[in-house]
C-alpha cells in the first residue's frame, strides 16, 4: 500500500492573523493491528484485585492510577503468566505499562 495525502492546515489568531502550512503525507505501509500487541492478555478484568498478565518477552509492568501517577513498578517478570495483585488497593480504574523487549503497551484494567 502506498498512498500521498496532501494536509493543509490554516490557523487564525485573535486578531485575524491567518498563517497556513502544508504537508504531504506518504503512507507507506499500514500495519495488522494484531501484530501490535505483543499477544499481551489480561485477565479476568474487571476484577476484585487479581488479575494475570499473560504474553511473551514481558520485562517489566507498571501500575498508574487514573491520576497518571505510576504507584507499583515490577521490573522482576520472567514469567509468560504473571499474577497481579491489586487487592489492597482501592476499587476503581487503573492503567497498566507492560513493556516488553520490543515495545510498550498501555491497558485500563478496573478493580471492583
Amino acid at each position: 500500500m502506498s498512498e500521498n495525502i496532501d494536509i493543509l492546515v490554516t490557523a487564525t489568531d485573535l486578531s485575524l492573523y491567518e498563517v497556513s502550512a502544508e504537508f504531504k503525507l506518504y503512507v507507506v505501509d499500514v500495519l495488522d493491528i494484531d501484530n501490535l500487541s505483543n499477544n499481551i492478555q489480561i485477565f479476568p478484568n474487571p476484577s476484585n484485585g487479581i488479575f494475570t498478565i499473560a504474553g511473551d518477552d514481558i520485562v517489566s509492568i507498571d501500575i498508574i492510577n487514573i491520576k497518571g501517577e505510576i504507584i507499583r513498578s515490577d521490573q522482576n517478570i520472567s514469567q509468560k503468566n504473571n499474577n497481579l495483585d491489586i487487592s489492597d488497593m482501592p476499587n476503581g480504574i487503573y492503567f497498566i505499562k507492560i513493556n516488553s523487549k520490543l515495545s510498550s503497551e498501555l491497558r485500563k484494567i478496573i478493580k471492583n
